[in-house]
């Protein structure tokens, strides 16, 4: 009977310290004590409780494109394009489609926004990084310039798009 109680004490002291060998605290950390105050800290170099990271944001550029006619009427748009070349074939096909003549590329534009503004007299086009921006630095050129009865002809943007 003897053998059998020093039995079952060792395996109650076994079990105790195995239970309370982090004195309570959560996986990852231990007991810290001082006067008056006891807490659980994090063992150092020890990862397992953090949060695995996201993966990097990943994002694709896109065109913007505006064609012209001969007569340097500007008639064609595109946006949201994956190339410049796609860009400015889609934007002369566009011009094109509204029976312009001889239309060829005016320009480009990757990841922001641009804006035409017209007057009586001229046009002028500025970009921006939000159609905002673009629209009031088209203004601001055209009346910088003295071109009476601005307005906003034509607006879009080709911005970045997210894959990730």
């Amino acid at each position: 009977m003897n053998i059998l109680r020093i039995a079952l004490t060792l395996i109650v002291v076994a079990y105790s310290s195995i239970t309370f060998a982090e004195g309570g605290c959560p996986p990852g950390s231990y007991p810290q004590e001082g006067q008056g105050w006891r807490a659980c800290v994090p063992i150092p170099g020890d990862t397992s409780g953090e949060a695995p990271r996201p993966p990097a944001q990943q994002w694709a550029d896109t065109w913007g494109a505006l064609a012209v006619t001969d007569n340097g009427q500007i008639n064609g748009q595109a946006t949201d394009e994956t190339t410049e070349i796609d860009a400015v074939n889609a934007a002369i096909a566009d011009c094109e489609a509204y029976k312009g003549q001889g239309c060829k590329k005016l320009g480009t534009y990757r990841n922001q926004c641009v804006a035409i503004a017209a007057g009586d007299t001229a046009s002028r086009i500025s970009v921006g990084k939000t159609e905002a921006s673009a629209v009031a630095n088209a203004m601001m050129d055209c009346g910088a310039n003295k071109i009476t009865n601005c307005h906003i002809y034509y607006s879009g943007c080709s911005l970045p798009k997210r894959l990730k």
